[in-house]
């Protein structure tokens, strides 16, 4: 794999690069690493992945707790914009912010326990 990543012109910025092992919630963590070239990579729990907050029990909890801040953002804006804005206008408001926050990621976390706080918080 090494030789793939010089004949591309590929590189791994250290200071960015986790791993992270995934485990069930019932075993002991264990302490894990990794050297290339010299440098250690060191496991981590948690890590951000393409937006989506991973932990190694793949729980989704702590993305969840991030969405509903950014919703109730969401919610707030809707609330103070309905007073001066007419229903289509509170509509493009819904779409824009809160459904495109709620969507993104949603195929993964959609089906875990927490998910249901977060369309609680959309109705």
């Amino acid at each position: 794999m090494i030789e793939w990543f010089s004949a591309n012109s590929l590189a791994l910025n250290m200071e960015k690069t986790n791993i992270m092992k995934f485990t069930t919630n019932y075993r002991q963590s264990e302490v894990f690493q990794i050297i290339h070239q010299n440098k250690i990579v060191m496991g981590v729990n948690n890590i951000k992945f393409l937006g989506l907050k991973l932990d190694k029990h793949a729980s989704w909890k702590n993305h969840i707790q991030k969405l509903l801040s950014k919703l109730s953002s969401a919610c707030y804006l809707a609330r103070r914009m309905y007073a001066c804005c007419n229903l289509n206008i509170i509509k493009i408001i819904y779409f824009a912010y809160f459904h495109a926050i709620m969507e993104y990621g949603i195929i993964f976390w959609g089906n875990s326990v927490e998910s249901k706080r977060i369309f609680q918080k959309q109705k």
